[in-house]
C-alpha cells in the first residue's frame, strides 16, 4: 500500500514540475499593458473613463513594479517618452510564466516620496512632501492573469493622487506684504494599493508683490484629500509691512471636503474693510459655495 503512494505522488511531481529533462518546457505568457493618464477633473472614480489624448502631457517618469504570486518579479523606470505617439504607453514583457500577477505603477513621485519595502506591493507607500515640493503624484494597480501559451493585452490608467488647490487674492490693500495659508485635517500618505492616511497640513506663505486694486493674484499647491468623514480646515493669517505677527489670523472655513483630482479655488476678495471669501468646486463635484464674511481688525 505504501509502495502505492509514494509512486502516485512521484507522476504528481514529476508533472507538476513541467521542466525535466525529457519534457516540454513550462507554458508561457507575452503581456502588453497600455498606461494611460487619468484627465484633470474626471468626476468618475474609473480614470479610464477620462484619459489624457498624451501620456507624456501629465506623466515625466514612471516607475513600475511587477509582483508574481506576491513576489516582486521585476521593477524599472521609464523617463523616455519620444517613442509615444498617442494616448499610452505600452510595456511589454515575454515569457511571463503562468500564475497571478500584480502590476504597480507610480508617476513623477521622486525617491524620497515614495517608501516602503518594495518586495512587497502593500508596503508602497507616498507621504506628502509638502505645498513647496509636491509633485504630481499618479498610480495605478492591475491585477492579472497569465494563463495560456498567448498574448495577452490589457488597458489601464493611472489616477491623479492630489487635489489642485488655487488660492485667488483680489483688491489688496496697499500695506498688505504677506499672507499665509494653513489648510490642515488633510491625509499625509497614500499607501499605493489602499488607502490614504494620515493627518497633516499643506501651508504656503505668500510674499505679496506691488499689485493692488482691480488686480487678482494667487498661486496654486497640490495637497493629499481629506480622509473619509473628515473636513478640512482653512486658517489665514495676513501681515502688514512684512511685520512678524499677523494682524489678521483666523479659520475662514472647517467645513471643506477636498477630494482627488478635484480643482478646489480659493478665492479672497478685500472691500471696504471686510474679507469675502468664495470656495468654488469643480463643477463636476459640489459646484458653488459661498464661503462669507469676516471682518477685518
Amino acid at each position: 500500500m505504501k509502495t502505492k503512494v509514494w509512486f502516485i505522488m512521484g507522476i504528481f511531481f514529476i508533472l507538476a514540475g513541467c521542466i525535466k529533462e525529457d519534457l516540454d518546457p513550462c507554458p508561457l505568457g507575452r503581456v502588453k499593458v497600455n498606461v494611460y493618464a487619468e484627465k484633470f477633473q474626471n468626476s468618475s472614480e474609473n480614470a479610464m473613463d477620462n484619459v489624457e489624448g498624451s501620456i507624456k502631457d501629465r506623466i515625466r517618469h514612471l516607475r513600475y513594479y511587477l509582483y508574481r504570486e506576491g513576489k516582486m518579479e521585476q521593477k524599472g523606470i521609464v523617463s523616455d517618452w519620444s517613442a509615444v505617439n498617442g494616448a499610452f504607453y505600452a510595456l511589454t514583457w515575454e515569457g511571463l510564466e503562468w500564475g497571478d500577477y500584480e502590476l504597480i505603477l507610480v508617476g513623477n513621485s521622486t525617491k524620497n516620496a515614495l517608501s516602503g519595502d518594495e518586495n512587497i506591493a502593500d508596503n508602497l507607500v507616498l507621504t506628502y512632501p509638502g505645498s513647496e515640493l509636491t509633485e504630481d503624484y499618479f498610480a495605478a494597480v492591475l491585477p492579472f492573469t497569465v494563463n495560456c501559451d498567448c498574448e495577452l493585452e490589457f488597458n489601464t490608467a493611472l489616477s491623479r493622487l492630489q487635489s489642485v488647490v488655487r488660492y485667488t487674492f483680489k483688491n489688496m490693500p496697499a500695506d498688505l506684504t504677506d499672507i499665509e495659508v494653513e489648510m490642515s485635517r488633510l491625509a499625509t500618505k497614500k499607501y499605493i494599493t489602499g488607502s490614504y492616511e494620515g493627518e497633516g497640513s499643506a501651508v504656503k506663505k505668500y510674499a505679496v508683490l506691488p499689485v493692488r486694486a482691480e488686480t487678482a493674484a494667487g498661486f496654486i499647491i497640490g495637497t493629499f484629500p481629506t480622509l473619509m468623514d473628515t473636513k478640512a480646515v482653512l486658517n489665514m493669517k495676513l501681515y502688514r509691512n512684512h511685520e512678524v505677527e499677523p494682524y489678521y489670523n483666523q479659520v475662514v472655513t472647517d467645513t471643506l471636503k477636498v477630494k482627488r483630482n478635484q480643482l478646489l479655488d480659493i478665492i479672497t476678495t478685500f472691500s471696504d474693510g471686510k474679507i469675502d471669501f468664495e470656495v468654488r468646486i469643480d463643477g463636476s463635484w459640489d459646484g458653488f459655495t459661498p464661503g462669507g464674511d469676516t471682518e477685518i481688525e
